[in-house]
């Protein structure tokens, strides 16, 4: 459970980070950044993958309750 914002660590630079909402639809994307402000997003459940400089992609659950 995540508040306002969420600390990542270990991604290089050059990343990107794209949340999807429940329904599969893409909330937010932009390049990866340490410090990711969820303020703008709803309380709820949310699919969080960060595509690395390589390919890989990561994908976790983030769950907003602000």
């Amino acid at each position: 459970v995540v508040a306002s914002s969420i600390h990542i660590d270990g991604i290089d630079n050059g990343a990107s980070i794209a949340i999807y909402d429940i329904t599969g639809r893409k909330v937010m994307h932009q390049a990866f950044a340490n410090e990711l402000s969820l303020s703008q997003l709803s309380n709820g459940l949310y699919l969080m993958n960060i595509t690395t400089t390589d390919g890989t992609v990561i994908s976790k659950k983030i769950m907003v309750n602000q």
